[in-house]
């Protein structure tokens, strides 16, 4: 299954809980260093993390991307419960 943008996001915000340079996201989160770029543009821009120098550039999930996270994750279970009782895709064929 493919990872959407929010996953991603997400992912990315779980890897700096507690800070991480930009290659230890990339690889963690298994991102081009394209993607990585935009991302933590985008993610900088919304006040998901906050870029630190100490003596190295890192990043680190800010209270708003915590935020984040935790209404990732009740979306993430609401959906799986509904799954498990959703009707197949097959039906709405006829």
């Amino acid at each position: 299954m493919n990872r959407g943008r929010l996953g991603i996001i997400a992912s990315i915000l779980r890897k700096c809980h507690r800070g991480a340079r930009k290659t230890q996201i990339i690889y963690g989160c298994n991102l081009s260093s394209t993607q990585a770029n935009l991302y933590l543009h985008y993610m900088l821009d919304a006040k998901l993390l906050r870029k630190s120098v100490n003596p190295y550039m890192f990043y680190t999930t800010t209270a708003k991307g915590r935020q984040y996270l935790t209404d990732y994750r009740s979306i993430q279970r609401l959906l799986s419960n509904h799954a498990t009782n959703a009707m197949p895709i097959d039906r709405f064929d006829t």
